[in-house]
């Protein structure tokens, strides 16, 4: 970032003066690199995170152009029985809220960011009659369509209400795609238009006080372009025409990792809700503390024992791309990629498929998705591993 560049804030328009982060020369977590182009330019620029001295929301301003970047997006956690559960679970806990509230079943969805539609197919089991999903990327819309659910191969923006020629959903939803929209304002704008007046909003986003408690720097984004906590939530939904219902409705043991589960309703009155002034001016300090013990902790296994990672989701890649030691990974591992094709952006380190964790049971392994540590820990044993050799990211935050 120029130092000279000012950036206003995605709520109040306010200029932004507080800085509360900077991250050096840090990649985007879907570029992975093809292991026959490794020399080809990639997208490296600092990250850095304000809060606004004005209305308190924790953002990164600075905008790219993600229009062709989601466009080949394959990533999907329909394999993990921890994500169906929690799909299966949101779905029915949905369903049952909105009748409770309206006293009628809800009839439709849209999802926003539908992948590969492996949520949907839970609405589906819940009884919704119509169910649509927007997605970018042009393969996962492909996998919906042989499912039989309807999607749009789109970004979520001002021409969807045209692109539904009216049509009108009982509930919208969305899971971690809200916190990546360079307008947050417009998405509930746009969410509201597309409800009827009896509906609810539900998203999935990553809570700011968890991360900052955990002094979590991986999901500070290129991507990620607000952060926000129970407090900031009703603020801005408060602002554009919704009343927060609930939060976090399910039990811990169901949703993943840091979840901000935020469930709300459409209001022709709007609170004047005012954020609790809680600043996050230590951040930069708990962050490089947090590396630093990570950092020793890799330096200390044995020369003579290799390590390896698990998960290239955006904890992973974000995780070597800041390390000074990221060399020490051998691999890392994925079920939703094959071995010897791609490397992580910026650290290139090789990206291998679970068919080979054989070949590395006597490793130490960093679970970079912390979330699913128990399936992944009992894969990782059944492949011959020492459970006391797998290292949940988690316990470097605690």
């Amino acid at each position: 970032m120029n130092n000279n560049s000012t950036f206003n804030c995605r709520f109040c328009n306010k200029e932004l003066k507080t800085k509360i982060l900077n991250l050096s020369q840090m990649p985007l977590t879907d570029d992975f690199i093809s292991v026959q182009y490794t020399n080809r330019k990639e997208y490296l620029e600092d990250i850095n995170i304000f809060q606004c001295d004005n209305c308190f929301i924790t953002q990164n301003p600075k905008d790219f152009d993600y229009s062709s970047y989601y466009k080949d997006y394959n990533y999907s956690t329909g394999h993990s029985i921890l994500a169906n559960n929690f799909m299966s679970q949101i779905a029915n806990y949905i369903k049952d809220k909105f009748t409770r509230t309206y006293n009628r079943p809800p009839k439709s969805v849209i999802e926003i960011g539908s992948g590969d539609s492996v949520q949907l197919e839970h609405f589906r089991l819940n009884n919704f009659d119509t169910l649509l999903g927007i997605e970018p990327s042009e393969y996962l819309c492909q996998i919906s369509r042989k499912k039989n659910i309807d999607v749009i191969e789109s970004v979520f923006d001002e021409s969807i209400p045209e692109k539904l020629n009216g049509l009108k959903f009982d509930v919208c939803f969305s899971s971690y795609t809200f916190d990546h929209m360079q307008s947050p304002k417009e998405y509930l704008q746009i969410s509201s238009k597309i409800l009827n007046d009896e509906a609810i909003l539900a998203f999935e986003i990553h809570d700011l006080d968890k991360i900052v408690s955990r002094s979590e720097w991986c999901l500070f984004e290129h991507e990620h372009t607000i952060y926000l906590n129970e407090d900031s939530v009703k603020k801005i939904l408060n602002d554009n025409g919704f009343n927060l219902i609930e939060i976090n409705p399910l039990n811990d043991e169901i949703t993943r990792a840091n979840s901000l589960i935020v469930i709300a309703q459409k209001s022709k009155s709007i609170e004047n809700y005012v954020i609790p002034k809680k600043r996050y001016d230590d951040l930069q300090k708990k962050i490089d503390s947090t590396r630093k013990k990570i950092e020793t902790f890799i330096d200390n296994i044995p020369e003579n024992i290799p390590l390896i990672g698990f998960g290239v989701g955006g904890r992973g890649v974000m995780t070597l791309a800041s390390l000074s030691n990221y060399k020490r990974f051998t691999t890392i591992f994925d079920s939703n990629y094959s071995s010897n094709k791609l490397v992580t952006p910026k650290s290139r380190i090789s990206i291998s498929g679970i068919e080979e964790l054989p070949l590395y049971k006597n490793s130490f392994c960093i679970v970079f998705s912390f979330g699913y540590i128990n399936e992944i820990s009992d894969l990782l044993v059944q492949n011959g591993f020492d459970k006391n050799k797998v290292i949940s990211l988690n316990q470097f935050y605690s």
